[in-house]
């Protein structure tokens, strides 16, 4: 069963911070990660989605997690931005 990294890659921390800590999970091994978007407005977090998903390049997953923190409309919202980064659906 393949194991992916999911603590950490927190939206508080820097564009810089969270490359580095991806770039960390690689290290370790990890072949996917969560990003943890727990935001109702997460248009001004482009540029750190952005960040993690150039670092880590087209073969690590890269997943998304809200932490229940939006209403039905916020996540459809969230949803159509994230297409942008190429998330993986874990179904």
């Amino acid at each position: 069963m393949p194991a992916y990294q999911s603590g950490g890659l927190w939206l508080s921390s820097s564009t810089d911070e969270l490359v580095a800590e991806a770039e960390r999970f690689i290290a370790q091994g990890f072949k996917a990660m969560k990003m943890r978007l727990g935001f109702a407005r997460p248009e001004g977090r482009h540029r750190a989605r952005e960040g993690v998903r150039d670092a880590i390049g087209p073969h690590i997953k890269l997943m998304a997690d809200a932490n229940q923190g939006l209403n039905e409309a916020q996540a459809i919202r969230l949803g159509r931005m994230l297409e942008l980064f190429r998330p993986n659906v874990v179904r």
